[in-house]
């Protein structure tokens, strides 16, 4: 799994993963969003992989990583720089190898840090729907506090603290 700076993973994917080594890897659909120092997040329910670039769980065997760092192809590192993050699940099952969905949120990917490409807020996840009244509605039934156990569960803290 490849993971960034905007990113805080599930305290429960190790243990789910070591319990599954049957399994080629999973795609992350559930994740939320948040926005540093909000009260809420966003949960995103079927397409979190679509939004957020730490979204797959592989078998290293899939796709290895060279021994040494001047091997590294520009197809390798696009592959894992994050911007096939969607194509990943497609990629695989033209090769015969399913990716399932995991079952629970794995990731809370924090926008609005100066560290990824939704600086500021939603706007840009939302894309062209952000002025329609029913879509605002529908996201507004995704808000979910932050509380503390989820704090604890993705070790999530402000970042004052750190």
């Amino acid at each position: 799994m490849v993971v960034d700076a905007d990113d805080c993973v599930s305290n429960r994917i190790v243990a789910f993963v070591n319990s599954h080594p049957e399994s080629d890897g999973w795609i992350l659909k559930k994740g939320y969003i948040y926005k540093e120092n909000d009260l809420m997040m966003r949960r995103e329910g079927s397409r979190f992989n679509q939004l957020c670039g730490s979204c797959n769980i592989l078998k290293f065997k899939l796709y290895p990583l060279p021994e040494n760092t001047d091997h590294f192809s520009d197809e390798l590192i696009y592959f894992y720089s994050g911007f096939n993050h969607g194509k990943f699940e497609r990629f695989f099952k033209d090769q015969d190898v399913i990716l399932k969905p995991l079952p629970f949120a794995g990731v809370i990917y924090i926008i609005g840090n100066g560290e990824n490409i939704y600086q500021n807020d939603f706007s840009k996840i939302n894309g062209s729907h952000q002025g329609k009244l029913f879509f605002h509605i529908k996201q507004m039934r995704k808000l979910r506090p932050l509380l503390p156990p989820t704090r604890r569960e993705f070790s999530l803290y402000p970042i004052s603290r750190a």
